[in-house]
């Protein structure tokens, strides 16, 4: 877990003056709060995303990711939103793998057994615990859907393994025998991954079962070869990471009410 100490750096005075300076011209109250106890070192993350999402810098991040975090508290606090959006992201999910000619069956499958274990809430309690052991401390839409799950991924396929690379690279193997050595390394990372789970029906065991069926898919799709597929899984992984997140410009943050 990473905390911004309330003792700041003198490199990072400028990038204070700079903030308050534009807090001056434009108010968002809701943010100048959050800015103050990032400040005071009363906001934590598992990871900084400051250059991910085009924040000024790390104080800046920590004092947007607080918004964030209660806005998306107060909009998934109804469960027909919860409900949209999960059946938004599994026919998004879906659309990856049909557009890849193979079938979303068993991943809508295991999406909607994962969604359904999430709702029930005698398993929240376990599923903090499990959540922690990664370095996730907080149960919020962005800590563990855009930042655990979806931004870590793209930082793994970002820097595959060394064995993914040599296939991708090795121009004497057809496109054919390139994807399916992709799948099967996904495949052999993931089961590596379940032999270190201490619970073996938990939410990362449900995870982990999504992650088997959509990670072939999308690791071939960003890649591999220029193709539709590809063009098709950069846009997803675009859309999905947008500085915009984080940019009081788009997202009022004058209040959460």
């Amino acid at each position: 877990m990473i905390i911004i100490n309330s003792t700041i750096p003198f490199f990072q005075l400028a990038e204070h003056r700079e903030l308050r300076s534009v807090l001056a011209l434009v108010p968002h109250l809701f943010y100048e709060e959050a800015l103050q106890m990032a400040e005071d070192g009363k906001i934590s993350c598992r990871v900084l995303r400051t250059e991910m999402l085009g924040c000024h810098g790390d104080i800046d991040f920590l004092a947007k990711l607080h918004c964030v975090r209660q806005a998306c508290q107060l909009i998934l606090c109804d469960r027909t939103t919860r409900m949209f959006l999960a059946d938004t992201g599994k026919k998004i999910l879906s659309s990856i793998i049909v557009k890849a000619q193979k079938s979303p069956k068993r991943f809508e499958e295991v999406f909607e057994e994962m969604i359904s274990f999430v709702e029930h809430t005698e398993h929240w309690e376990n599923t903090e615990v499990e959540l922690a052991t990664r370095g996730v401390k907080h149960l919020n839409f962005y800590d563990i859907v855009l930042d655990f799950i979806l931004m870590d991924s793209f930082e793994d396929l970002e820097n595959p393994p060394v064995s993914i690379q040599n296939v991708i690279n090795n121009r004497w193997l057809n496109s054919s025998f390139k994807e399916t050595a992709v799948a099967s390394s996904c495949w052999s990372v993931m089961k590596q991954k379940r032999q270190h789970m201490k619970v073996s029906d938990g939410f990362i065991a449900h995870f982990y079962a999504v992650c088997e069926q959509i990670s072939p898919v999308l690791a071939w799709g960003i890649l591999g070869p220029k193709s539709s597929l590809h063009d098709f899984c950069c846009f997803f992984k675009v859309r999905l990471c947008p500085n915009t997140l984080c940019d009081t410009d788009c997202i009022p943050a004058r209040t959460i009410l």
